[in-house]
């Protein structure tokens, strides 16, 4: 898990960071700790970003970050 002062999120796949060549699947949650709305998340590899899929549900973090479940979700 990573966190600062206005953010935490994590990681959850891939698990390592060496890779074969295949396409490969990132997966994570990300929630503001100051209230803040974003639209969206990229990831940037090797100087390139990729729009990631934002807002889907994640109830365990949210509850066990923010205390509920709802939107906005991580």
């Amino acid at each position: 898990m990573n966190e600062n002062h206005a953010y935490i999120f994590d990681v959850e796949q891939p698990t390592s960071w060496v890779f074969d060549g295949t396409p490969t699947w990132i997966a994570g949650w990300f929630l503001s700790k100051t209230g803040a709305v974003f639209s969206d998340i990229r990831a940037v590899i090797a100087g390139r970003a990729y729009l990631g899929v934002f807002g889907l549900p994640h109830e365990h973090m949210e509850k066990c970050h923010r205390g509920r479940f709802g939107l906005p979700h991580a």
